[in-house]
């Protein structure tokens, strides 16, 4: 049904109003991503991984899925709802096949390296700004300052 509305919307709107409704969906979840949401950071990195609505970038798709997996855990170990607590177990073993696809075949170690320190900074941010699920990445995470894969 959703799909069909989609399909349906994009033939009665330019081209130029479907480049505004995807800017303004990207920085939504973008927002929603920065401020915790994992479900908006997985479709972020979807989004860079394929190169929708964003430009194809693997480094950022394998960013937000590490974020969103960390996420994930979170809600896992200290939700206070066991359906919820059941959906992100799901959602990791997802995210996981993701990231091990990334770092097999579209991210040298460099990259990683690299990555490592930039998450570490991503997650000290968002645990100054109090986001729950940063607090517990940033004990194992300062290494990353060294250069050391996450």
């Amino acid at each position: 049904m959703a799909a069909e509305a989609l399909k349906k919307l994009k033939t009665e709107i330019s081209k130029d109003q479907q480049e505004v409704a995807e800017r303004n969906i990207g920085q939504w979840y973008s927002l929603k991503a920065d401020n915790g949401d994992p479900d908006a950071q997985v479709w972020l990195a979807k989004h860079y991984h394929d190169g929708v609505i964003f430009p194809q970038d693997f480094v950022k798709a394998y960013q937000w899925y590490k974020i969103a997996q960390n996420s994930y855990y979170f809600i896992k170990n200290h939700g206070c709802n066991e359906t919820l607590a059941e959906n992100a177990a799901a959602n990791i073993k997802e995210v996981e096949a993701q990231i091990e696809e990334l770092e097999t075949k579209h991210i040298d170690l460099a990259q990683l390296k690299q990555m490592s320190i930039l998450l570490a900074n991503w997650f000290k941010r968002a645990n100054r700004r109090g986001i729950p699920s940063a607090e517990r990445a940033i004990e194992g995470w300062d290494n990353a300052e060294k250069g050391c894969v996450l």
